[in-house]
């Protein structure tokens, strides 16, 4: 790599490095907080289990849309097992959406603005369009894909003014 080009990598590789452990570390708190609130309103449903399958319905949070109702699948499961009918499944439900709510209009906004600096409304539309071009996989992989070609496009922007670069 010419020496010129060595500098403005070298940044854009440790701002993508940054926007991605951002990410990670945004991903983890939202499915920790909302792991949590599953957990006290399963516990307050008399569910068995309350506090694993709230740290169920956190991990599978981090799947787009599909994850929460995944993550409903066991509680469903362990309320029939518990309770002998599907009398918890309107409650599981609610619950479900609930929660899904709290997670989309407070907890991911807070805690995605704070870390990754990304609007909300951008976030949403970046992960429609991660639904649309790749599916499922699209959705868990939007936003990190949005960050590096932001990142780079930005840095690569700001490189080519400040280094006077001329020659690509």
């Amino acid at each position: 790599m010419p020496n010129k080009y060595f500098e403005m990598s070298l940044n854009i590789i440790y701002k993508i490095e940054d926007q991605l452990s951002k990410y990670i570390r945004g991903t983890v708190t939202e499915s920790t907080i909302v792991g949590i609130i599953y957990a006290i309103c399963y516990y307050f449903l008399g569910i068995n289990y309350a506090t694993v399958l709230g740290l169920i319905g956190g991990f599978t949070n981090i799947i787009p849309f599909a994850g929460p109702f995944i993550g409903a699948i066991p509680v469903i499961l362990i309320s029939i097992v518990q309770f002998g009918n599907l009398s918890m499944l309107p409650w599981i439900v609610l619950v479900t959406i609930g929660v899904q709510q709290i997670d989309q209009i407070i907890v991911q906004p807070t805690v995605f603005s704070k870390i990754m600096n990304i609007h909300p409304l951008k976030m949403f539309l970046v992960i429609l369009i991660g639904n649309e071009t790749l599916g499922v996989m699209g959705m868990v992989l939007a936003i990190p894909i949005y960050t590096v070609i932001l990142v780079t496009a930005t840095e690569t922007n700001w490189g080519l003014k400040n280094y006077k670069i001329t020659q690509v």
